[in-house]
């Protein structure tokens, strides 16, 4: 039981962050106000992140895709190595990232936002209350739960996605994901990464509109499908 809360608990923390993800692009209200207190209070703090100090790191990328200046390039030289043996190591990195490894990369990630003291503080802050409420309301037991399904489930959803999204191009990967995909590692239309790249001021539920105005031609690949092509690529390399 607590194996599958675990596994629950991590998913529906990564869609939180995907959540946030679009309030950090001011598109949950139309109140730049309401939309920042809303993502930092529901999306953000409870994940221990700031809000400001993703943005800023997650605009450099935007602004200097594929380039030296990107925020995220740091991460990719550990994403082409998860990548090279397609779908095999896919699958062992995603184990890896479930016995612990994530938690250290979901640490440098929170590391490179370089995040300000009072940026540190306000989410620690929201998160001893939490834990207080939940001491004086007698269910401690869920802090310990919530922190090792953030560290293991969430991580290792969120570094699958990293690579499926950037590595191996300048620019983003256009990929299909079907609805275990989009459960476990593409959460809220995430998925329709390259979309969200060319128009990153439309909200997800729109983004598979844009999915379809692309017509025919290029087929897409599944996800486990280009992880096989980044193998096949960094095995020739």
């Amino acid at each position: 039981g607590y194996v599958a809360a675990v596994f629950l608990v991590g998913t529906r923390q990564h869609a939180l962050a995907v959540l946030g993800h679009d309030g950090t692009h001011r598109l949950a209200c139309r109140s730049r106000r309401w939309n920042d207190a809303l993502t930092a209070l529901l999306c953000f703090w409870p994940l221990g992140v700031s809000l400001h100090a993703y943005r800023r790191f997650h605009m450099r990328h935007h602004r200097h895709l594929g380039t030296a200046r990107d925020a995220e390039v740091v991460f990719w030289p550990q994403a082409r190595a998860r990548a090279r043996m397609g779908r095999r190591m896919l699958s062992l990195g995603f184990l890896m990232d479930l016995l612990g490894g994530g938690a250290c990369h979901m640490l440098t990630v929170m590391r490179r936002m370089e995040p300000r003291r009072n940026e540190i503080l306000m989410p620690l802050g929201y998160l001893a209350g939490i834990v207080l409420a939940l001491h004086l309301l007698g269910a401690l037991w869920i802090a310990p739960l919530w922190w090792t399904a953030q560290l293991t489930v969430c991580a290792a959803a969120m570094r699958i996605r990293e690579i499926a999204e950037h590595t191996g191009t300048t620019g983003t990967h256009l990929v299909r994901a079907g609805w275990l995909a989009r459960l476990v590692v593409f959460p809220h239309n995430i998925w329709c990464h390259r979309e969200h790249h060319e128009q990153p001021g439309i909200a997800f539920p729109r983004l598979p509109s844009l999915r379809a105005g692309l017509g025919g031609g290029e087929r897409i690949p599944t996800v486990a499908e280009l992880f096989d092509r980044l193998g096949r690529i960094s095995r020739r390399a």
